[in-house]
């Protein structure tokens, strides 16, 4: 199996900067979507050869990172035992984590900016 991190952790963490930044390293593969959302919302829709096939163009040396936020705010989702089913111990997890205040007021104000957009049309 090849070689895979998950970059896991609170939405607005810095997960979109360390994807592109991932992105611009020449051992490191990532999907073109930046988040398969494969141990969150599609565990049960699609099957794992539907996660793998994201990768389907990685390059034998190449770590492949995918990233997960979802689980981390939606509790309802069993993202880590979805993911001990289908990937082998080897795999590497990245946590992103922000201080509380600032995440919850990123986070409201991308809410409020979403609202606007939403009640400008």
């Amino acid at each position: 199996m090849m070689p895979i991190a998950l970059l896991l952790g609170m939405p607005r963490a810095a997960t979109t900067f360390l994807y592109h930044h991932f992105d611009s390293h020449p051992d490191i593969y990532v999907p073109y979507r930046r988040k398969t959302n494969f141990f969150s919302l599609h565990y049960n829709r699609y099957s794992p050869d539907w996660f793998f096939d994201h990768f389907s163009k990685v390059e034998s040396a190449q770590v492949v990172v995918d990233t997960e936020t979802i689980g981390f705010v939606d509790k309802t989702i069993d993202v880590i035992g979805n993911i001990d089913k289908v990937l082998d111990k080897q795999a590497k997890f990245i946590l992103c984590v922000r201080e509380p205040g600032e995440w919850l007021y990123s986070l409201y104000s991308q809410v409020m900016t979403f609202d606007k957009k939403r009640n400008d049309i």
